[in-house]
C-alpha cells in the first residue's frame, strides 16, 4: 500500500463534490467519536442540527463556504 500524506488526502477530497466531502467527513467523524454516543447531546441540539440539514439539503446554493465565513469573521477582528 503506497503510503500519502494529509495533504495528499486534503487535495483528493477537495477535488469531490461537496455533498461527498460532507459524507466524508461524517464517516471520518463516526469513526473516531462513534454516533451511537450522542448521550452528551441534548434533544435541542440534535432537534437543531437535523434543521440545519435540512435546510443546507433543500438550498444547498445558500450555503457559505468556510473560507468566506472565516475571512468575515477575521475582518470583525
Amino acid at each position: 500500500m503506497a503510503i500519502i500524506d494529509r495533504q495528499e488526502v486534503l487535495a483528493i477530497v477537495e477535488s469531490w463534490p461537496v455533498e461527498e466531502r460532507l459524507a466524508f467527513v461524517r464517516e471520518v467523524t463516526d469513526r473516531i467519536v462513534p454516533s451511537e454516543d450522542d448521550s452528551d447531546m441534548t434533544e435541542e441540539l440534535k432537534a437543531e442540527l437535523d434543521r440545519r440539514v435540512a435546510a443546507y439539503r433543500a438550498n444547498p446554493e445558500r450555503a457559505i463556504p468556510w473560507e468566506q465565513v472565516y475571512a468575515e469573521a477575521m475582518a470583525r477582528t
